[in-house]
């Protein structure tokens, strides 16, 4: 009987989970609920694992087992090494210009021009909200 809960508790976790990831993307402004049923969800799949441990135990001993889960963590560590680098370009944005002509770069005359300048400059920029970004980097630059 106590087999028979658990294993429906597995199944409810796995259901909770996809509800909130379902939720998630349809509905994003629900955060508070959809996080609450990624928790409940994942406790009742650690609940299941855990009530399985003698079974998981074994599937693991032998020895195709053994290279399979050696690929699969090999396979997760390159996954986050690939995150991370991921990660801090968004967080660190350097630009190179690797260009023949140097394309991308200020020119050394704008550099004079806007060192020899007395006075702050005031641009305005009318664009779109999702294009200012790009002018902000330009803008940047000549800062």
């Amino acid at each position: 009987m106590l087999k028979r809960i658990l294993g429906l508790l597995g199944w409810l976790g796995v259901a909770l989970v996809f509800a909130a990831v379902a939720i998630r993307f349809s509905k994003p402004e629900w955060q508070p609920y959809y996080s609450g049923l990624a928790i409940a969800g994942l406790v009742c799949t650690l609940l299941y694992m855990l009530s399985q441990w003698r079974e998981i135990g074994h599937a693991f001993a032998g020895r195709q087992a053994r290279f399979g889960t050696l690929a699969i963590v090999s396979t997760l560590v390159v996954f986050a090494i690939l995150v991370a680098i991921n990660y801090l370009g968004t967080r660190h944005d350097k630009r190179w210009d690797l260009t023949a002509a140097k394309q991308f770069s200020l020119s050394d005359q704008t550099r004079k021009v806007l060192q020899d300048l007395k006075e702050p400059v005031h641009i305005h920029v009318f664009a779109r909200s999702d294009d200012f970004q790009r002018f902000r980097d330009r803008l940047d630059e000549y800062k």
